[in-house]
């Protein structure tokens, strides 16, 4: 898979990415990039990991071609400190156990949809075997092509 980093991450995370088989290019600015270099740097790509900053839209996502959408995960939300760390560690994970995107994007989903749930950053969070049985008993649960 090829995946497109909109800004340097920390080296590890690019190993994990590489280790697991895919094909990465982080962008050589270190700014946020802007709509028509999102739209030329993502063309061809499978995948964006981006920053918070990176404003994707439905334009620049058109550019990159077909895209998945993954379901909300059904719970309270009680505060989302964290979620975002959640979902990427969870998804980070899943890549490194050789699940494609489409998996990774639900484990994401599941650890920070759970850690919504509590207060704080660490309360919630999944181990893998909660991720697996949570997908294993909610088998629908999973990303689409849109």
């Amino acid at each position: 898979m090829k995946i497109f980093v909109t800004r340097k991450i920390p080296q590890t995370g690019l190993d994990l990415l590489a280790q697991a088989g895919h094909d990465v290019k982080v962008s050589s600015l270190d700014r946020p990039l802007s709509k028509d270099e999102l739209k030329l740097e993502t063309a061809g790509f499978d995948a964006i990991l981006s920053q918070l900053v990176d404003k994707i839209d439905a334009e620049v996502l058109d550019a990159v071609g077909s895209q998945l959408k993954m379901d909300e995960f059904v719970g309270p939300h009680i505060e989302a400190t964290g979620a975002g760390d959640a979902f990427g560690t969870a998804f980070t994970a899943a890549i490194f156990y050789g699940k494609n995107v489409g998996e990774a994007m639900a484990w994401g989903t599941i650890n920070g949809g759970n850690v919504v749930m509590h207060i704080g950053p660490h309360a919630g969070l999944q181990t893998r075997p909660q991720i697996e049985k949570y997908l294993k008993t909610h088998p629908k649960f999973r990303a689409r092509e849109i």
